[in-house]
């Protein structure tokens, strides 16, 4: 049997149907949540399937991670792998972004 495949991408509003049982799963506040959706990166499985999703609050040259939720804590640790990567990509680009920014001053 082959291991399944992930892939993170940015949350969008088409996915506010399958975030918000994450997060009352959870026990989040899902209508605090949806206002800052923006901030959400989610992890889907092979079919396209929402199957986790992580919160970064960006501040400056600043992250804070919150409100992550998973659809089957079993495979958390794989997901949150997936997600790490996403994250740090997002970081990189925001990084090179602020560093045009300075350049161009």
């Amino acid at each position: 049997m082959s291991e399944p495949q992930f892939h993170a991408r940015r949350a969008t509003l088409d996915d506010l149907p399958a975030l918000r049982p994450l997060w009352e799963a959870e026990r989040l506040d899902s209508s605090a949540l949806e206002k800052r959706l923006k901030e959400f990166q989610v992890v889907c499985d092979a079919e396209g399937k929402i199957v986790g999703a992580i919160g970064l609050q960006l501040v400056q040259q600043q992250g804070l991670l919150h409100s992550d939720a998973y659809a089957d804590f079993a495979l958390a640790d794989p997901l949150r792998h997936v997600l790490w990567e996403r994250l740090r990509a997002v970081g990189r680009n925001r990084s090179e972004e602020h560093t045009s920014e300075l350049q161009s001053h």
